[in-house]
């Protein structure tokens, strides 16, 4: 009887032991679908740099602090100029030193950086000109980044270190994933800092320094999923020649999860660059290669 429990509890503890082991695997996903892209450059005809990029309203929109105008509208897919709005001031439709979007479903035009800290809403009218709407009030001091409204009460944002959701409607804070080790300080140079996009179901949190991105669901917070890869965290102060980058920055569409990430076999004058691409579950659906000197940006 107690050889049978000993085999038996041998037994038990191998095939524990194998889903432990299971569970903790670190391998690159396996893409169904590879694509390798080429660059084609188009002059804007502006004298302006774009910092941030979005599609809303129609156009492809970018912001650009170093002129008298903040935002620029392209059509799409030709890129050809129609309009420009938005300065800097102190008053109730200006911008304190520059400009950025909220991402939403609807594909509208939503911009913060206002004095007030609240968002607004925005359209180019036929003329050309930026025309303002709806205010969304946002009663915090938290830095926003990589924000998204759902609906049009339900922010989701992070501040680097977290994932957060607030409510816009009742102006009150409605959760919070803080991903930093217990001692583990605000550095952007720190293992668990990462960035987040977010979709009206799912919210991935990529780490720069990690080969890991973790998704989890947008109405309860919790945790469905973490895709690590091998690879060891190397961070040195101050040069980041030698600090090992993975993830640089993640965006999503209602389906699907996009994510830059720096190649391995980078070289001196070539640096490569690859999308990958997953759904709302992280099961990977596809793989992009960009080469040459820059790298793809959001859309």
């Amino acid at each position: 009887m107690d050889t049978r429990f000993s085999f038996l509890t041998g037994v038990l503890m191998l095939l524990l032991s194998g889903i432990w082991v299971g569970c903790q695997r670190t391998e690159e996903p396996v893409f169904p679908r590879t694509v390798h892209l080429t660059a084609e450059k188009i002059p804007l005809n502006q004298i302006a740099y774009p910092e941030v990029i979005t599609l809303a309203d129609g156009y492809f929109v970018f912001t650009c602090s170093q002129t008298d105008s903040l935002i620029y509208f392209y059509t799409v897919p030709d890129l050809q100029f129609v309009g420009k709005g938005g300065r800097k001031g102190e008053g109730p439709g200006e911008f304190l030193s520059f400009a950025n979007f909220c991402g939403n479903r609807e594909g509208r035009l939503i911009l913060l950086g206002f004095p007030s800290r609240n968002f607004r809403q925005a359209h180019l009218d036929s003329t050309g000109r930026m025309v303002w709407g709806d205010w969304y009030k946002f009663d915090s001091f938290d830095a926003l980044n990589w924000p998204r409204i759902i609906g049009d009460s339900l922010l989701v944002y992070s501040t680097l270190f977290n994932i957060k959701k607030y409510d816009l409607k009742n102006g009150k804070p409605l959760g919070e994933v803080f991903m930093l080790e217990p001692g583990e300080k605000r550095s952007t140079m720190t293992p668990n800092m990462g960035y987040i996009a977010a979709n009206d179901t799912s919210v991935v949190y990529a780490y720069p320094y990690k080969n890991r991105f973790d998704l989890f669901d947008i109405s309860t917070l919790k945790l469905k999923k973490s895709v690590i890869g091998p690879g060891k965290t190397q961070i040195e102060q101050g040069s980041s020649g030698t600090t090992t980058r993975y993830y640089i920055y993640p965006f999503a569409t209602e389906s699907r999860f996009y994510l830059l990430k720096a190649a391995k076999d980078r070289k001196p004058d070539e640096y490569k660059v690859t999308m990958q691409v997953f759904d709302n579950d992280a099961n990977p659906v596809g793989i992009y290669f960009r080469y040459r000197s820059g790298c793809l940006c959001r859309g």
